[in-house]
């Protein structure tokens, strides 16, 4: 979905790549990193996954307040605020409500680039395309396993150019996005990033906002959605919500559109969606509780949680700094050294270790979902190459982690110790060790197909660390229609419900790629949706 960062802040992508003053970057990693999270929002409904009555019908025993409207968003990030801005330049009458006191939702973070294809734009940038629309959508299904909507993807495509010169006309600018001169596979497309500098992101939300306030558009921030209006026909016809200003609220409308950002703050959803859940850190936005997905499923909607998208990264705990692009455990660290290995909890090597580099960063954390528990390892030589960039800062990091005494991390003199240090079987893990070296002296990987300029043995001393994956944003949840309507498992759509977004992005299946998608999903789908409803409101 672009770059993203921790609530308190770090390394974006563009000052990870910059080689220039390399050190004060790592100096910079004295931060409270990703923790976990408790799985309850302000409600107390951090519940693992739909059907619950509490997200339908429970009206509060007091009102305080109703407001009649035409549409209510339930969510301020880039897709509700989209959504916001065209409903009100449609005419229509809006209130978004947002749980938290800003608005912004992952873009208050350093979320900052965008995708587009064909757009004005690019050509003035001067950027073009290593892949033509075809051979893109072409990648992102075979990457869904086919269970993602390739239509979508061509509407996404079709209409990028006009959605990115209608955030122009709103005054926001747009960049390349740095890549450090790297040529990896996966930059495929150079997405546009929001405005030069930090908080590109945010600084296009405040924008879009404000616009939409102008326009009459009302925002609810510090109100808490409690409950879903559902009729005996099926038909959505509102919500109620717990503001901390005007108290109980009901909001009566035409279209609920949920834009919550997705469940990736939520640990019992993380485990109902097949993650372990144990061995999971929150890397992302705590407000991201799935409250969308869990009052779709609960109106009806059908549950698409099982093949929703996760966005993360594995980490190495005692490594002080976890923000997205941190240099060691963020996805341009350890998962890019190819050179290393990897092995579950019986102490075999279970893939590729290049993939990473090779295919996608993102996908690592998919590469281990199936482990008990994930370890990797390295050597000296392998360290040095991969962070010889930050010099002596490199070797303090690796200290401070040695010292943090959390059992995560550890250097050892044979491949025993490191099998004791984190009670894996020693005979296996040397067994393992000693024929991945073997297969270094061939030149080929006859086990995973790793490509051989990436073979190089292991020699002492060792390292050895215990992986934790990191969980930024999970992609998806709720099926929706071409019209970002919420539809039941017979594909039939629930009137007046409607999903955009994190929430009803059908663009990814399973696995999330690179590239911004997700962010210009954002913004088409928020269009969209005010685009329909304002048809059906004046029809």
């Amino acid at each position: 979905m672009g770059t993203s960062n921790t609530e308190t802040g770090g390394i974006t992508r563009r000052g990870f790549l910059g080689a220039a003053a390399a050190t004060g970057a790592l100096a910079a990693l004295g931060l409270a990193g990703c923790a976990p999270q408790s799985a309850t929002s302000a409600s107390g409904k951090g519940e693992a996954g739909g059907g619950e009555a509490q997200w339908v019908n429970a009206k509060p025993g007091s009102i305080d307040k109703t407001i009649d409207t035409d549409v209510v968003i339930v969510g301020g990030g880039m897709s509700g605020t989209c959504c916001m801005l065209k409903a009100a330049e449609n005419g229509l009458r809006v209130t978004l409500v947002d749980k938290i006191g800003k608005t912004g939702g992952a873009t208050n973070y350093n979320v900052d680039t965008m995708f587009a294809m064909g757009d004005a734009e690019h050509a003035r940038l001067g950027i073009e395309s290593t892949v033509s629309p075809v051979e893109y959508v072409q990648a992102e299904l075979e990457h869904g396993q086919y269970r993602n909507d390739g239509d979508r993807w061509w509407d996404v495509i079709d209409a990028s150019p006009e959605y990115v010169e209608w955030m122009k006309s709103y005054g926001l600018e747009f960049t390349a996005m740095e890549t450090g001169g790297l040529t990896l596979p996966f930059f495929k497309l150079t997405p546009l990033m929001f405005a030069p500098g930090e908080g590109g992101g945010k600084i296009a939300t405040d924008t879009l906002s404000a616009a939409a306030q102008e326009l009459g558009a009302e925002i609810m921030l510090n109100t808490e959605v409690t409950s879903l209006i559902q009729g005996e026909d099926g038909a959505v016809t509102g919500l109620y919500a717990t503001s901390e200003e005007a108290g109980n609220v009901q909001i009566n409308a035409a279209a609920v559109v949920l834009a919550t950002g997705g469940f990736g703050s939520n640990p019992k959803l993380w485990k109902k969606a097949g993650m372990n859940a144990d061995n999971m850190t929150l890397c992302g936005v705590d407000a991201n509780q799935g409250d969308g997905y869990q009052m779709a499923v609960a109106a009806g909607g059908m549950d698409g949680i099982f093949d929703s998208a996760p966005m993360g990264q594995n980490l190495i705990p005692a490594f002080p700094g976890r923000v997205w692009n941190d240099p060691v455990n963020g996805n341009f660290g350890l998962p890019l050294m190819a050179k290393r290995i990897e092995v579950n909890q019986d102490a075999k090597r279970f893939m590729n270790e290049d993939y990473t580099l090779m295919g996608d960063p993102l996908g690592h954390p998919l590469a281990t979902m199936n482990n008990a528990a994930s370890y990797v390892m390295f050597d000296q030589a392998m360290w040095d190459e991969q962070f010889a960039m930050y010099g002596d800062a490199a070797s303090q990091l690796m200290e401070a982690a040695l010292s943090a005494g959390d059992g995560t991390f550890f250097k050892c003199d044979t491949v025993a110790e490191c099998a004791e240090s984190m009670g894996l079987d020693a005979q296996t893990l040397e067994a393992t060790v000693n024929d991945y070296n073997a297969m270094c002296d061939s030149a080929a990987d006859t086990r995973y197909g790793k490509a051989p300029m990436f073979l190089q043995k292991l020699e002492a001393p060792f390292y050895i660390g215990k992986y934790q994956t990191g969980i930024t944003v999970y992609m998806g949840g709720i099926h929706t229609s071409s019209n970002m309507e919420v539809v039941d498992i017979e594909r039939n759509p629930i009137p007046g419900l409607y999903a955009i977004g994190v929430d009803g992005c059908s663009m990814y299946r399973n696995f999330y790629t690179f590239g911004g998608g997700a962010m210009g999903h954002n913004v088409y789908s928020g269009r969209k949706a005010a685009d329909v409803i304002a048809a059906k409101v004046k029809a």
